[in-house]
């Protein structure tokens, strides 16, 4: 049965060529027998051929119509697993990126903290040491104290409110700073009067 459904046109063809064949064999022998005239039974056979050629040549045609059909059928199921195959790998492609950004999200941010530390620490001035006082032995270490106010006071100045005056009182006294610049490794020193602005900027220019 699926035989003659996929060739149908073909054997319904040929069944009805043999049976036409057969037909006009029976009639060229009844007509023989009788002695009638041939004319007639030329012109059936003639139009019967024709009719069949035609016939034949139709179903040339939709056997190879549906031939390409049936092709371009098996192209179309192989290009649409192809393109499901697409799909999936896509959609399995996306879960690993997201699986990886998921997994990376906190080496990232760990990432852009140091590299803004970096450059935070590019552009700031460097306290080796800083001391405070009349100078020499009398002069404390107020390196802490300096770094700490260098971040929070706008205007910073060398006084006596900002670094005490515990000792000495009434002296005028100065701040003497050892630092290094942005994008420097050269040590400066630098001696601030009392009441004197502390900007590092215009040092490092």
């Amino acid at each position: 049965m699926g035989w003659l459904g996929k060739y149908w046109a073909p054997s319904t063809t040929v069944a009805g060529l043999f049976l036409t064949g057969l037909y006009i064999y029976l009639q060229l022998l009844q007509w023989r027998k009788h002695g009638d005239d041939y004319l007639p039974l030329a012109a059936v056979i003639i139009v019967t051929a024709i009719l069949w050629v035609v016939l034949i040549v139709a179903t040339i045609r939709n056997w190879r119509d549906a031939r390409r059909a049936a092709q371009q059928k098996e192209k179309n199921k192989e290009l649409n697993d192809y393109n499901n195959q697409l799909v999936g790998k896509l959609a399995l492609k996306q879960e690993e990126i997201a699986e990886m950004e998921k997994r990376y999200e906190g080496n990232i941010e760990a990432l852009k903290y140091q590299h803004a530390k970096v450059i935070r620490d590019a552009r700031t001035v460097v306290i080796n040491s800083a001391r405070w006082g009349i100078g020499g032995p009398y002069s404390g270490d107020v390196t802490s104290l300096l770094q700490f106010y260098l971040t929070r006071v706008e205007g910073l100045t060398a006084s006596s409110e900002i670094f005490g005056d515990a000792h000495h009182p009434g002296e005028p006294k100065f701040l003497e700073v050892k630092f290094v610049c942005p994008c420097s490794a050269v040590e400066k020193r630098h001696v601030f009067r009392e009441n004197e602005v502390i900007d590092f900027e215009a040092l490092c220019r």
